[in-house]
């Protein structure tokens, strides 16, 4: 294993795979360090061993791991408004669809208010 700072953001590192002869090799594991919480897991990335040994500048996190780090983060605190919670996404790029799939990944949970519908973990 490998872990290594991002060129151009050394509070992001990545935890690469160097050597697997038993498997197939896995993506990188991005992660933060510092700020509010510490420490925040970003999600997988397609940085490489090599690519990070050579200076890697940039990460490149999956829309579907995006959304799930969102909804983790954004429910954290308790239950939202749908409504609420659609429009941050959009906001911040995550699609619907993408958010409906990761809220059925990460168990999210909806229930019927007489104002709309409700999210929480």
């Amino acid at each position: 294993m490998l872990v290594g700072r991002l060129k151009d953001n050394p509070k992001i590192r990545v935890l690469c795979q160097t050597k697997n002869s038993l498997a197939e090799e896995s993506k990188g594991l991005a992660f933060k360090i510092g700020g509010e919480k510490n420490f925040e897991w970003l999600g997988e990335t397609d940085v490489t061993p090599d690519k990070l040994l050579n200076g890697a500048s940039d990460i490149k996190i999956s829309k579907k791991t995006a959304a799930e780090n969102f909804l983790k983060e954004f429910l954290a605190d308790g239950e939202k408004f749908q409504n609420e919670i659609m429009k941050i996404a959009k906001e911040r790029g995550i699609s619907e669809r993408t958010l409906r799939s990761a809220k059925s990944l990460i168990d999210v949970k909806s229930k019927k208010a007489k104002d709309g519908w409700i999210w929480y973990l």
